[in-house]
C-alpha cells in the first residue's frame, strides 16, 4: 500500500484508551483532597501543567501529558469500561 491508502485507513483504526493515571490518584485520596482535586479538574481556568505539578509536589507520580489526556477525555477512569468524563 502507498501513503494515500495508509492515510485513508487511519479513520478505521479503533481509538485506544489508556487507564487514567489521574483517576488512580483520585481514588487514592482522602475525601477532602479528592473533592479539591475534582473541583480543580473541572475548572478550565486551571492549567493542566499546573495541576500535574501540584500533584507531583504532593508525592503523586503524574505527567503533564496524563493531565492533558484526561482533559481531552482520552483515558479510561479506573473501574469503568467507558471513556473518562471527569
Amino acid at each position: 500500500m502507498g501513503l494515500a491508502a495508509d492515510l485513508a485507513n487511519l479513520a478505521d483504526e479503533p481509538i485506544r484508551r489508556v487507564q487514567c493515571a489521574i483517576g488512580i490518584v483520585v481514588h487514592s485520596l482522602n475525601d477532602q483532597d479528592r473533592d479539591a482535586l475534582i473541583a480543580a479538574l473541572a475548572d478550565e481556568a486551571v492549567r493542566a501543567a499546573s495541576l500535574a505539578r501540584v500533584l507531583r509536589t504532593n508525592g503523586h507520580s503524574v505527567s503533564d501529558h496524563a493531565m492533558r489526556r484526561l482533559r481531552r477525555r482520552e483515558c479510561l477512569w479506573p473501574g469503568d469500561d467507558e471513556e473518562c468524563v471527569r
